[in-house]
């Protein structure tokens, strides 16, 4: 039995873009808490997806969450391993679940960035 935890960064995260996104745009290269390092990474998307109306936040992050889904497959697929640990795109797309409907501000930023570690 494998242990995930010790798998190494494939060096494809470096030279494709599919996996370079799924391994939360490089986050997932962190030596050590690449979830937390992935919803780092997902506060600036927020902060320009936060501008939209609503109704387009939400229907944005269904978007991204399918697309997500779709592409962590295709690069598990590639790399050979079933949820790489590296790979925290989902970490992205939860931090932007978790902000829906957020208000606005740093305070709830942060807020939500605690409550979805």
């Amino acid at each position: 039995m494998r242990n995930y935890k010790t798998l190494p960064i494939p060096d494809s995260v470096w030279q494709k873009p599919t996996h370079f996104i799924a391994f939360g745009f490089g986050s997932g290269a962190m030596p050590f808490a690449p979830g937390t390092f992935g919803t780092l990474i997902a506060i600036p998307f927020y902060l320009v997806l936060s501008k939209l109306p609503a109704s387009l936040y939400v229907a944005a992050v269904i978007l991204i969450t399918l697309g997500s889904i779709w592409l962590c497959d295709k690069v598990s697929k590639e790399i050979n391993v079933h949820d790489h640990p590296g790979m925290c795109l989902d970490e992205i797309v939860g931090y932007l679940v978790t902000m829906c409907f957020a208000p606005h501000g740093w305070l709830w930023i942060l807020l939500g960035f605690g409550l979805f570690r």
